[in-house]
C-alpha cells in the first residue's frame, strides 16, 4: 500500500478543505471534511495518472464524497494499463457508472444491493470469460 498526502482528481490544482469540529467538542471531525472555497487547509490535488505507480493495480476503492467521477477521470491511463477491479461509491444510474461502461467495465452491484451497500463493483469485461460477459443492456440496467 502506498499513501500520498494529496487529494486526487482529474486535474492538477490546489484545493481548500474545511474540517469541522464535533458539536460541543474541540476535536476535529475528519469524517465531515470537505472541499470548500473558504477552507482553512490548502491541499495539493493531482490526477493519479501523473503519479508513477510501480507494479500493477489489481483493486481500487474510490469514495471521494461526491467527487468519485473526477478521481476516475484522473486515472484513465492507469485503468487502461492495469484493468483493475473497482469498488466505487455510487449506483448504476450515475454518470460514473456510465463512464465505466464506456471504458469496458461491467457493473456488478446486485450482491451489494442485496445487503444495502451504497457501492458498485466494476469488473473489466476483458477479464470475464466470454460466456459470463453481460450484454450492454445488463451493464446499464438499474
Amino acid at each position: 500500500m502506498t499513501l500520498f498526502n494529496v487529494a486526487v482528481s482529474s486535474s492538477v490544482a490546489i484545493v481548500s478543505m474545511t474540517v469541522p469540529s464535533y458539536e460541543n467538542s474541540p476535536l476535529n471531525n475528519y469524517y465531515q471534511a470537505n472541499i470548500s472555497s473558504a477552507g482553512e487547509y490548502r491541499i495539493p490535488c493531482f490526477p493519479l495518472n501523473v503519479i508513477p505507480i510501480p507494479g500493477v493495480m489489481r483493486l481500487v476503492r474510490i469514495d471521494a464524497e461526491g467527487l468519485d467521477l473526477q478521481v476516475l477521470l484522473g486515472m484513465g491511463s492507469l485503468l487502461q494499463r492495469d484493468r483493475a477491479f473497482l469498488i466505487v461509491a455510487g449506483s448504476r444510474t450515475t454518470p460514473l457508472a456510465r463512464c465505466l461502461v464506456e471504458r469496458g467495465y461491467s457493473i456488478l452491484n446486485s450482491i451489494l444491493n442485496a445487503i444495502g451497500s451504497p457501492n458498485i463493483i466494476a469488473e473489466p469485461l476483458d477479464r470475464l470469460e466470454p460466456q459470463c460477459r453481460p450484454t450492454p443492456q445488463d451493464s446499464t440496467a438499474t
